[in-house]
């Protein structure tokens, strides 16, 4: 998936808390099941047999908001557990080729239980060798392991609870030399009990943890939300594809680093880490929107200032969670799919979402 989380690095004078998320649900038009949407729509507010009005990015997906008899969509759930493990961050100039590493260690962020606005890490930002250039790539070396744990309602009216469940829950990180690890549906059922991850056919991109053995109406009500291991870099095989289909018949769509991009030629895109292949790095172009990098000349300036008024020593980097749960409507964190069978929604599986993040680099005061 796209989205690992939003990221807006800046130099503020002081903490900037945005009062909204950046999280965008979609309004009473835009609702309906979609293969993709950039706005989210929560399971709970949806209904597998209802006919959607069609909008514009529902359209561009085909479907028009709206599930036929048998076929599979997602919708967002709320995340009780969201937990990524950094071990580097690094800005680049794209054009040069230079990184400027601002932060190096291990941060555990979890977003799942925390409030918004809520800060889950601060710490000096590692700044001392960035060199007077314009920052224009975000580069996010991390774990391959996602782990998150949720629930939702079942998008038919039956008032069934849906969780994350211990079926296929942990990975064990393996990287095989083809899709062997990906089962696909046929018709109502799995092919192989064997293989956690799942997709509904070859035109789709993306893959989820199963749920179950083999889709489910299960009530989860009385059960809790389970932890669930989620590897990224499996992820990134299928969606890097240049399909449809996005099987091996096709080529990876790859940028001269040798990141897979991740549907499409916009420069998001991922690589195993060279010197451990239990970790992945993250490339994020400011051009998408999702990341401002702020100008090395700046904070060259800044180290100036401090040497002459003696200001406080160090920029700080600081993550906190931007967004969370305000009803049934607005869930996010965890993506749930489903299939339709006539008004019943079937349960079939789980796969991380955005969690809400919000990166800083904060000037002091």
């Amino acid at each position: 998936m796209k989205i690992i989380f939003t990221i807006l690095l800046y130099i503020f004078v002081s903490p900037a808390y945005a009062e909204g998320s950046i999280i965008s649900f979609c309004s009473d038009q835009d609702i309906g099941w979609s293969t993709e949407m950039k706005c989210l729509t929560s399971c709970g507010g949806l209904r597998v047999n209802r006919v959607y009005t069609s909008s514009d990015e529902a359209a561009m997906n085909g479907n028009g908001g709206n599930l036929s008899d048998g076929s599979v969509g997602f919708c967002t759930g709320q995340a009780t557990t969201y937990k990524n493990t950094i071990h580097k961050i690094e800005m680049g100039n794209a054009a040069s080729g230079y990184k400027c590493t601002i932060f190096e260690g291990t941060m555990i962020v979890d977003t799942g239980n925390a409030s918004a606005g809520e800060i889950l890490y601060s710490g000096k930002l590692k700044n001392d060798s960035c060199n007077s250039v314009i920052y224009d790539v975000l580069y996010i070396t991390q774990d391959r392991k996602v782990e998150y744990a949720g629930f939702t309602n079942y998008p038919d009216g039956s008032g069934k609870v849906a969780r994350t469940t211990s079926y296929c829950a942990t990975d064990n990180l393996s990287i095989p030399a083809n899709l062997s690890w990906l089962d696909v549906m046929v018709g109502t059922t799995y092919q192989d009990s064997n293989r956690c991850y799942l997709r509904e056919n070859t035109n789709w991109s993306t893959t989820w943890k199963k749920a179950a053995s083999s889709p489910t109406t299960n009530d989860f009500s009385s059960s809790s939300n389970q932890i669930v291991e989620y590897d990224d870099w499996k992820g990134i095989l299928t969606s890097a594809l240049d399909g449809p289909p996005f099987d091996l018949t096709k080529a990876y769509l790859t940028d001269s680093e040798g990141y897979f991009l991740d549907g499409g030629d916009d420069g998001f895109g991922q690589k195993l880490d060279p010197s451990n292949s239990d970790r992945l790095i993250v490339k994020i172009p400011t051009s998408l929107g999702d990341v401002n990098l702020f100008n090395g000349r700046k904070l060259k300036e800044h180290k100036e200032i401090k040497k002459n008024k003696n200001y406080p020593s160090g920029f700080k980097l600081k993550i906190s969670k931007l967004a969370s749960k305000r009803n049934f409507s607005e869930e996010f964190g965890v993506k749930f799919y489903f299939q339709r069978s006539g008004t019943t929604a079937k349960f079939l599986g789980t796969k991380n979402g955005d969690p809400g993040l919000y990166i800083e680099a904060i000037q002091p005061d």
